[in-house]
């Protein structure tokens, strides 16, 4: 019987979560996206999560994250308008939100997605420090429910909202957040219709999410550490395995 290669698939920029549909010559798998077959299929499947985008400056390890009652915006939403149409939608809303609330927010919408993020797009620092002065990040979905911005909103200490059930618009997707669902961390709405009474019922009683913002950075810490454990000991066995079989080959020369 014929063994699959010894060799790793990587699989990336699988918005779409379609090439979970194919057969992959190997006994392991590490996807970008979550899929919601990745349990059904005869190899090792590791998930690992997008974090944040590799144009997302760095942050020195001694980062000061600000409390939320010090953040200058009670909540920002940056985002392109044609990736999704749901987007439109809330630009809508959030504008409508934005006129009685009360409480500062940042809102910069842009019509058309840009891939060197030229036209109309601020700056990545400008987009760093807007998540840092905010107590709360809106993330609606892309191509795709799981997007950078959730997890660069907590790299940042902001606290990520998002739909619910965004995740079934995608048939081959499944539930990316339930590593992250239990976490405390992300306000989950059922829908962007239901902002505008969450970010009143927020802004009158603030509090509970003070407590929930400062928690982030060590919960978000301990999320990475559950997450990527695994994926790094496959990976160093591996390493280790390999040296193995290169003394044993070396004797027997």
């Amino acid at each position: 019987m014929n063994q699959p290669p010894k060799i790793i698939y990587f699989l990336s920029g699988d918005e779409q979560c379609t090439n979970m549909q194919r057969e992959f010559p190997t006994n392991t798998v590490f996807a970008c996206y979550f899929h919601k077959k990745s349990q059904d299929q005869p190899y090792q499947f590791f998930y690992v999560p997008l974090g944040v985008g590799f144009k997302f400056p760095r942050s020195p390890t001694n980062i000061n994250i600000l409390d939320g009652p010090n953040r200058k915006y009670f909540a920002n939403c940056i985002i392109t308008l044609e990736t999704n149409p749901t987007r439109r939608n809330l630009a809508k809303i959030i504008m409508a939100v934005n006129q009685t609330l009360g409480r500062p927010m940042y809102i910069h919408l842009i019509p058309h997605w840009s891939k060197n993020h030229s036209k109309g797009y601020i700056s990545a620092q400008e987009y760093k420090e807007i998540l840092l002065q905010s107590l709360f990040t809106l993330v609606p979905m892309g191509h795709s429910p799981e997007c950078y911005r959730l997890y660069e909103a907590l790299e940042m200490g902001s606290i990520p909202i998002v739909v619910d059930n965004s995740y079934t618009q995608i048939a081959k997707c499944g539930d990316p957040w339930q590593e992250l669902r239990s976490s405390g961390m992300i306000v989950f709405l059922g829908s962007w219709e239901k902002l505008k009474t969450f970010m009143s019922e927020a802004a009158s009683n603030p509090e509970p999410y003070y407590k929930q913002q400062k928690l982030i950075t060590e919960k978000y810490g301990q999320q990475k550490d559950k997450i990527y454990a695994p994926l790094l000991e496959e990976l160093i066995n591996r390493k280790k395995k390999k040296k193995k079989k290169k003394k044993k080959k070396k004797k027997r020369t």
